[in-house]
């Protein structure tokens, strides 16, 4: 089954800077930016995740360097992380988020879930393990707005999210490089300073 966004990418803009403040109701997003989290747990926006060069996925540094598929730990450079939304509700005219990814706890990599079909291999061994993880959204396609990086995309073998705005494909958990899924539009996800 190839994966496709659920709703149009043009459908609305993701939230700006401010969005995020209002949608959060101010406080969260300031609790969230100023303390390391404990885990990708539910809460509306979570800080600490990142760009691992080595396999070009993400990953959520706050809980260490996970499993890595090009060997070892995953590598966080410096520079921006990522703010993802979790367990959260948007209002309808944010129709263009897609539901259903998951943390994975033994290799702290995204992987995709909402389709209903299986968890994709885990660098660590056996399947992605999503029990204990929120249900996070990301924005479907590219975006102009200011903070909002885009090129990621759904790798159709290992079933996680990785960056194709480089020039290599990575190393993805089911062998060789991430493949681009036929058809997606791709992400855009929300760089922190």
């Amino acid at each position: 089954m190839d994966h496709a966004p659920f709703a149009h990418p043009d459908a609305a803009p993701p939230p700006t800077r401010r969005g995020l403040l209002r949608l959060t109701f101010g406080g969260t997003l300031a609790a969230a930016l100023g303390a390391a989290a404990a885990g990708p747990v539910a809460a509306a926006v979570q800080n600490g995740w990142f760009f691992c060069p080595k396999c070009q996925g993400l990953f959520f540094a706050a809980n260490g360097s996970g499993e890595c598929p090009a060997g070892a730990g995953h590598t966080k450079p410096g520079g921006k992380g990522y703010l993802l939304f979790a367990d959260y509700t948007p209002p309808s005219n944010y129709s263009a988020f897609q539901f259903g990814w998951r943390y994975c706890r033994k290799c702290l990599g995204l992987h995709y879930v909402g389709d209903g079909n299986p968890a994709g291999p885990c660098p660590v061994g056996g399947k992605q393990a999503a029990s204990s993880s929120g249900d996070y959204m990301l924005y479907v396609g590219r975006t102009a707005v200011p903070d909002y990086q885009g090129g990621w995309h759904f790798c159709s073998k290992c079933r996680g999210l990785w960056f194709a705005g480089n020039r290599g494909k990575g190393e993805c958990p089911a062998g060789r490089g991430h493949k681009k899924a036929a058809g997606s539009k791709g992400y855009s996800l929300y760089e922190t300073q």
